[in-house]
C-alpha cells in the first residue's frame, strides 16, 4: 500500500513537471551499454545482477553533468540535477525482461533561486545531490557555496532549507555530495572531502537547525559521492576513487537499518565494484526502489563534467535477498 501511495504521489508531481511552461523538451540519443567488453555475456558483478545501461547523448549544450538522481517508486520517471544548475527529467523504458532499454519525454529546465530567477555563476549552480521528502518535495545539495534548497517540483523557485553550519568548512568541490532521507524527514549528509579525522568522512544527521555529527569510515581512497535509502531503512552508498595509474572506480555498498547513529562512526559492506575492464565512469548519483518481485533495483548515473572524453551513463542493477 505504501508503495502504491508513493507512486501516485510521484506521478501527480511529475505530471505537473511535464506540463510546466518552463521546461524544454530536448532530443537525446541512447546507446546500449554492456557490463564488460572482455566478456560481453557477463551480467553479474559482486552481489549485483546487471539489468541494462544507457549511454545518453544530446547536442543540447545544457545536457551533461548529471549528479543527483531520483527514480519514482514504479521506476518510470527520472529526475536529476546538473553541475550547471539545471533539472533533467525523463520517462524510463524497459524491455520484456524488465531491463532498462530507453528514455522518452526528456526535458530540461533551470534550477531557480528563492526569488524565482535561474541560478547563475559557478558558486550558485553546482548542484550535486538530491533526495525526496515525505511530502514529495525535493531537497538539492549544492557545492561551491555549500547549502541545501527545497523545491516543491522541478522548475519552481527554491525554498530555504536548513543545513549543518559545519558543512561550510568543506572544500569547494567536496561538500554535500551524498544526501539521503533516513526516517521521517531526518536526513543524512556525507561530505566527499571534509574529514572528521583521518579516513573518516564528516557527516551529519538531522533536519532544519538540529544536526548531529556522524562519521563514515572510508575504504582506502574511495570517497562518498551518493546515497539512497530503501523502504526498510537500508542505506546504499556510492563511493568513488581516481588514480592516475588505476583510473576511476566506484563501489556500491550497503549499510543495515539502525546502523547510522549520531555521534558514532559507521561503514558500509561492499556489494560490487565497477572498475576496468568493467564499465567505469564518473558515477555520482544513486537511487534505489523495489522491483515487481521484491528485489532491490539500484540505479547509478555518471557525471561527464561536460567533457568530450567522458560519458553520461545510466546503469541499473538488481539485488536479490
Amino acid at each position: 500500500m505504501k508503495l502504491a501511495v508513493a507512486a501516485l504521489l510521484w506521478l501527480s508531481l511529475t505530471t505537473a513537471v511535464s506540463a510546466s511552461p518552463v521546461s524544454d523538451e530536448i532530443e537525446v540519443r541512447t546507446f546500449e551499454v554492456i557490463l564488460s567488453h572482455d566478456d560481453t555475456e557477463r551480467d553479474t558483478v559482486g552481489e549485483l545482477k546487471y539489468r541494462g545501461g544507457l549511454d545518453i547523448r544530446s547536442t543540447d549544450r545544457r545536457f551533461g553533468g548529471l549528479s543527483g538522481l531520483d527514480i519514482s517508486p514504479d521506476g518510470r520517471r527520472l529526475i536529476a540535477v546538473t553541475d550547471r544548475g539545471d533539472w533533467f527529467t525523463a520517462v524510463l523504458a524497459y524491455n520484456r525482461d524488465r531491463s532498462l532499454s530507453g528514455l522518452s519525454d526528456t526535458r530540461m529546465m533551470a534550477i531557480r533561486a528563492e526569488g524565482g530567477a535561474p541560478v547563475t555563476g559557478r558558486a550558485e549552480t553546482d548542484s550535486e545531490s538530491i533526495l525526496r521528502l515525505t511530502d514529495g518535495s525535493l531537497v538539492v545539495g549544492f557545492e561551491q557555496r555549500h547549502r541545501l534548497h527545497r523545491f516543491m517540483t522541478p522548475g519552481e523557485a527554491a525554498k530555504p532549507f536548513g543545513f549543518p553550519a559545519a558543512l561550510r568548512r568543506a572544500p569547494n568541490n567536496g561538500g554535500a555530495e551524498a544526501i539521503t532521507r533516513l526516517w521521517g524527514n531526518q536526513l543524512l549528509i556525507l561530505s566527499e572531502r571534509l574529514e572528521a579525522s583521518p579516513g573518516i568522512a564528516a557527516g551529519w544527521v538531522g533536519a532544519g537547525r538540529a544536526w548531529r555529527a556522524v562519521g563514515f569510515r572510508k575504504t582506502g581512497i574511495f570517497h562518498p559521492v551518493g546515497a539512497a535509502t530503501r523502504d526498510d531503512g537500508t542505506v546504499f552508498l556510492l563511493e568513488r576513487r581516481f588514480t592516475t595509474i588505476g583510473g576511476i572506480a566506484v563501489r556500491i555498498s550497503r549499510v543495515p537499518p539502525g546502523t547510522i547513529v549520531p555521534g558514532r562512526i559507521f561503514q558500509g559492506t561492499e556489494l560490487a565494484e565497477l572498475s576496468p575492464p568493467l564499465v567505469a565512469d564518473n558515477f555520482e548519483g544513486i537511487d534505489v526502489r523495489r522491483g515487481e518481485t521484491g528485489e532491490t533495483m539500484i540505479y547509478v548515473v555518471s557525471d561527464d563534467n561536460f567533457h568530450i572524453l567522458q560519458r553520461t551513463l545510466l546503469l541499473m542493477f538488481s539485488l536479490a535477498e
